[in-house]
């Protein structure tokens, strides 16, 4: 971890390496973390696995303890990013050749191009559509940065030699847009994670929440502090509510204070004299993403672009009613499933909040929806066992070729 400076970088938990990596360095925060710690929990159920595996995971993590629990060897990376670095640079050192390596999501190691047999799992939507600004709302410093790591990320993602997408949109635009070899990309679609059920709400956290959050009508906001959640757009949903004289629609975020987003965000609505119509939790751990759900009515996305968001098996899974982004994306992964927004129109954004707030048959009939949709998605257990069928297609596939790898290039290339 970042703030692990006197530790060295490198530490292992074994002397003897897997002929399976499970690279988890890139995860951070959020919906990836929840993603692997539900994939790691699930491989209580592959022991034989387990065995041949060896996990490279943050020093400190959540996923460090998580493989502590299911047995799996792991190696913990120190130092904070100039660590990660480091090590990935020294990882020929470490591993042997054309051993296969699963990054969890993220580029391949930066020293392991060529060297290893890479699979990769991208959820970098933007790459992939070219024609939405997905930078616009940051100043022009910070888009320019991004745009760089995009940069970045397209070489090294172009450097892997097989892809999992989350969604067959994803997969079509990788292949049709960007040249992806056809044979070397796979969909393993998005699963509720282990740690979200009704069965994993803490009675305690749950009242404890509900008596700091106001009453009324509340609309979950379970993302972090970025433009691209386009959290930005609540105050003026807020005005449009409020010239309704309905105060009691509650928006309940889980921004982190310290980031200037949130502070951005949460200014809009004093200067508005709207305060009363925010809520925010602060980031929520996975462990108690079930008891945040369990204390609102309703849950919502208004990101610009997803891969595929948590959020949306996590509303269906808890059976609350979703609201979401209205857009071409959004629908072919909801389906029926959702209430759809566009949070650019507050007035019109309002309305439908209200007509949802106020019709227990329309709630209703969007949690039976959730339903129908949740059982098209794998349970974490199948989806684990997705994952584990394309690592073994990739590696009876071995290293993609030079000619393949040449043809893939994205649109703005």
């Amino acid at each position: 971890m970042s703030g692990d400076r006197s530790a060295p970088v490198l530490s292992l938990s074994t002397s003897m390496l897997g002929s399976t990596i499970l690279n988890f360095l890139p995860i951070g925060d959020g919906g990836g973390c929840q993603n692997a710690l539900s994939f790691l929990n699930t491989l209580r159920g592959f022991q034989d696995l387990v065995k041949e595996c060896v996990a490279v995971v943050k020093r400190g993590s959540e996923l460090c303890g998580a493989c502590s629990a299911v047995g799996l060897r792991h190696i913990t990376v120190g130092g904070g990013t100039l660590g990660r670095l480091a090590f990935e640079l020294a990882a020929r050192q470490v591993f042997e050749r054309g051993t296969l390596c699963f990054t969890f999501f993220g580029p391949p190691m930066l020293g392991t191009v060529g060297y290893l047999n890479n699979v990769v799992g991208s959820a970098y939507s933007n790459l992939y559509y070219p024609d939405i600004r997905f930078w616009a709302d940051m100043p022009l410093c910070k888009r320019r940065f991004r745009g760089a790591i995009d940069v970045y990320r397209k070489r090294l993602l172009r450097c892997a030699d097989y892809w999992i997408f989350e969604t067959p949109a994803l997969r079509t635009r990788a292949v049709e847009l960007c040249g992806f070899p056809e044979t070397r990309v796979a969909v393993v679609p998005m699963a509720p994670s282990t740690k979200v059920a009704a069965d994993r709400i803490s009675l305690e956290l749950q009242s404890a929440w509900d008596r700091q959050l106001p009453g009324g009508f509340r609309l979950l906001f379970l993302a972090s502090a970025q433009p691209n959640k386009r959290l930005h757009t609540l105050p003026d949903v807020a005005a449009a509510l409020a010239r309704r004289n309905r105060g009691d629609i509650v928006f309940v975020t889980t921004m982190d204070e310290r980031t200037s987003y949130c502070k951005a965000v949460l200014s809009a609505f004093e200067q508005r004299g709207l305060s009363h119509c925010i809520s925010n939790l602060g980031p929520v751990r996975p462990d108690d993403v079930a008891s945040a759900i369990s204390c609102c009515q309703a849950m919502a996305t208004f990101s610009r672009l997803e891969s595929f968001s948590n959020n949306f098996v996590e509303a269906w899974i808890m059976g609350v009613p979703l609201v979401v982004s209205d857009r071409d994306w959004a629908r072919g992964c909801c389906g029926e499933g959702a209430m759809y927004v566009d949070p650019e129109r507050p007035e019109e954004t309002a309305q439908s909040i209200l007509t949802l707030a106020d019709s227990n048959s329309l709630r209703r009939s969007f949690i039976d929806a959730g339903k129908r949709q949740l059982a098209k998605h794998p349970d974490p257990k199948t989806k684990s066992g997705l994952y584990l069928r394309e690592l073994e297609r990739a590696r009876r596939l071995g290293p993609c070729s030079a000619a393949e790898r040449r043809a893939i290039s994205w649109p703005a290339d």
